[in-house]
């Protein structure tokens, strides 16, 4: 059975005692009472779920998903619900993926090379080396390529897209 309480600063807490038989608190914001009412009966779901070890209410289990972070990150601290941690990223470095892709190049003249490794320089700066390739999205690039014709010419910050576009396209990104 899970508890609201209404702090000074308005602020709502739900208690409930865990399966491990401790008593917890969440703090929730300043909530309206029907949200906080909400809130504290999809607890009740959870919890009867862990110590019953089965699975929430559908509805439950989409009002788990639909909640911030930052609430399921207090839900997962206090035990009715885990949090899955996302997988270590393999992909490599920009800079180290970049590098590669130039010298795995054996096809092109030193000039191409060198136009390569300009496309690299402002993938770069743009991006950090340290950059994931796997974190760079399609909106990510629109921004690059918005950031490239800020600074230099509109052909060449054609051709240094078309360069990063090469790249992907041959290591079948």
């Amino acid at each position: 059975m899970a508890t609201i309480t209404r702090e000074k600063s308005g602020n709502v807490r739900i208690w409930f005692t865990g399966a491990d038989r401790k008593r917890k608190g969440i703090r929730i914001g300043n909530v309206p009472d029907n949200y906080a009412n909400r809130f504290k009966d999809d607890v009740e779901d959870l919890l009867s779920a862990c110590i019953t070890n089965s699975s929430p209410r559908e509805e439950t289990a989409h009002w788990v998903m639909g909640l911030s972070a930052d609430l399921q990150d207090k839900l997962a601290k206090a035990g009715p619900i885990e949090v899955a941690e996302e997988p270590e990223s393999t992909a490599p470095a920009l800079g180290e993926f970049v590098d590669g892709w130039i010298a795995s190049r054996k096809d092109v003249k030193k000039s191409s090379r060198l136009v390569y490794g300009r496309a690299k320089k402002w993938m770069v700066e743009f991006y950090g080396a340290s950059a994931q390739i796997d974190a760079i999205t399609a909106g990510d690039a629109d921004e690059w390529n918005s950031y490239l014709r800020e600074h230099l010419a509109e052909n060449t910050a054609r051709r240094m897209v078309s360069v990063a576009k090469a790249g992907i396209q041959t290591c079948g990104a």
